[in-house]
């Protein structure tokens, strides 16, 4: 099993692998600097992420959840914050709504806080220039332009869809266990799971999928470009996520070597 690296802030961490000398069994011990997240292979060596989209998984208060869940069950069905036919979610007997501007003043300062975790871990691991959206400045203004509230019933479900913006993120705050106990009769069990992709599979060595089956409080954030879908589930019940984006205010111009 592999060992997660410790200190994943550091600026830089050593790969390498312990070898003989050739005098006795003495050793030494190769080494090689990187400052990309690793992981440790029990070996002595380490895997290497140096490519690719990374996704920013933390969680949120009870707090939050709380106020996010209540505001949503105010705004529920109301004419004004139906927001279903703005997103590509096929919400047939659940739907989607959007959060007024007042409310969402009240919880940016919380959901920025997260944002600006994920991209000082960033800046530590490849530099300022990695959050090259806006090039030829080194500060910009970050602002979230949508926030809503979805109410996922059975069988309805998300295509494959990218979002507007720099950074998007989904946070589940009501996950019944019940959804992903029935499962299709299929070789990919995935009822109820979020799945990202990127790239293609041009080797066995490269990932491009990542499912997840989330939890209450999960708050998972990515690039807005990155392909994303919701599977459905097929059981009795009701799940209850809420997603934004981050955007960049007054700039047309975004680099595409971001995150």
């Amino acid at each position: 099993m592999g060992k997660t690296t410790p200190d994943l802030m550091k600026k830089s961490k050593t790969v390498g692998s312990v070898v003989e000398d050739g005098k006795g069994g003495q050793l030494n011990y190769r080494q090689l600097t990187t400052a990309c997240p690793s992981v440790e292979d029990g070996t002595g060596g380490k895997v290497i992420f140096p490519f690719g989209p990374c996704v920013y998984a933390n969680f949120i208060s009870d707090k939050l959840k709380k106020s996010l869940l209540k505001e949503g069950n105010r705004i529920r069905k109301k004419e004004e914050h139906k927001f279903s036919k703005q997103l590509a979610g096929n919400m047939y007997f659940g739907g989607s709504y959007n959060y007024g501007n007042a409310y969402v003043e009240t919880v940016h300062e919380e959901l920025a806080a997260m944002l600006f975790q994920w991209f000082d871990f960033i800046t530590a691991h490849y530099g300022p220039r990695r959050l090259n959206f806006v090039p030829g400045k080194e500060k910009f203004g970050i602002a979230l332009e949508n926030l809503w509230i979805n109410y996922q019933k059975r069988y309805d479900h998300n295509p494959n869809h990218q979002h507007g913006g720099i950074i998007s993120f989904v946070i589940y705050l009501k996950v019944p266990d019940v959804i992903f106990q029935e499962q299709a009769d299929s070789n990919v069990k995935s009822a109820g799971h979020i799945f990202f992709r990127y790239g293609e599979s041009i080797s066995p060595l490269c990932v491009k999928e990542w499912d997840v089956a989330p939890t209450e409080n999960l708050m998972l954030m990515f690039p807005a470009t990155l392909d994303h879908s919701v599977h459905p589930f097929w059981v009795e019940g009701e799940r209850v996520s809420v997603s934004g984006n981050f955007t960049i205010p007054d700039e047309v111009l975004v680099s595409t070597n971001g995150i």
